[in-house]
Formats: structure tokens, C-alpha cells, sequence
């Protein structure tokens, strides 16, 4: 409560082309939309733990030394009123390197198959950002993990510094 979290970093910020407004961030703040979660994050939460096992046997079926685990919320120390929960933290050889961002679906998407969405751009690079500051770390990529019950995919984001620091930081 109170904090600007990395899903609606993308509305904050007033970026074209996210989903809501400053104005929506805001109120949604105050009245906490979380308690009453809409059908799609319904099948979101109920889903997240299949796709997060989905995720990790791809990165051993791939070989890409990548271990996933649950990581909590991460608070900025310097800005407390920004945070982001990421699905799960990466290490690779017992470092953390990356984090794991999961979207369901109850079927594939052209969604997935395409740039992902701004505001999906703007959650994963806040979370970056707040991860490597709460880990003291270098969080250098985000895995996005597109997941349905008969499909998955992954898209690997790189850390953009200068969206954050240009566009992302500044707005918020």
C-alpha cells in the first residue's frame, strides 16, 4: 500500500500507450484493486506456480545454467514508495544475475509472439532496477515466460540504463 509498484510503472509515468493514467495509479493506490482481482489475474495467480516449474524445466532442458527462485518484494532503499515483485530471481553459477517475469494466458496469444506491450517493457526494467539495488547486484536481463496449459515461450529483456534513467526514473 502506498507504493508505486512495477506493474503500473509504464501509467505513472504517463508513458504512450499504458494502459491507464497517472490519475488511475493513484486511486488504485488508495483503494488497493488487489483485494478484488479481476478474472485474468484470477487465472494468473492460480496458474503462476505450473508456469514458474514450466519455466525452470525449460532452462534445464535448454542448458542454460539458469536457477530460478522465489524471490519477495524488493523496496527501494533511497525511494520507498517504489517496489515490484518479480516472479522469481535467477542465478547462475550461485549468482543472481536475472529475474523471471511470467504471463498466462488460457490460449496462446498473438500477445506473446510480438514486442511485448509498454507496460510489460516498464515492469520488468522497474523490477530490474529494484532488484539489483536490493540484492546489491547486477541484474543485467528479465526473462519474460509467456505460459498457457498446451504452450510457453521465453523472451529475454535486457536492462535498458537509459530507458530508466532517461524516461522511467525521472517520471516517476
Amino acid at each position: 500500500r502506498n507504493r508505486v509498484t512495477a506493474s503500473r510503472f509504464a501509467s505513472a509515468c504517463g508513458a504512450p500507450g499504458a494502459r491507464s493514467s497517472p490519475g488511475m495509479v493513484v486511486r488504485d493506490m488508495i483503494s488497493m484493486p488487489e483485494a478484488d482481482p479481476n478474472q485474468v489475474r484470477r487465472f494468473g495467480v492460480r496458474f503462476e506456480r505450473s508456469a514458474f516449474q514450466a519455466y525452470a524445466a525449460w532452462c534445464n532442458k535448454q542448458g542454460t545454467g539458469v536457477k530460478v527462485k522465489d524471490v519477495g518484494v524488493c523496496v527501494s532503499s533511497t525511494d520507498p514508495w517504489l517496489a515490484g515483485s518479480p516472479d522469481g530471481l535467477c542465478f547462475v553459477e550461485g549468482a543472481p544475475v536475472g529475474l523471471l517475469e511470467i504471463k498466462t494466458g488460457r490460449q496462446w496469444s498473438g500477445l506473446f509472439e510480438a514486442e511485448p506491450p509498454l507496460d510489460w517493457l516498464y515492469q520488468v526494467h522497474g523490477c530490474m532496477h529494484l532488484a539489483s539495488k536490493a540484492l546489491n547486484a547486477v541484474i543485467e536481463w528479465c526473462d519474460l515466460f509467456y505460459w498457457t496449459p498446451t504452450k510457453h515461450s521465453c523472451q529475454r529483456i535486457m536492462f535498458d540504463r537509459d530507458l530508466w534513467e532517461g524516461a522511467m526514473y525521472p517520471a516517476l
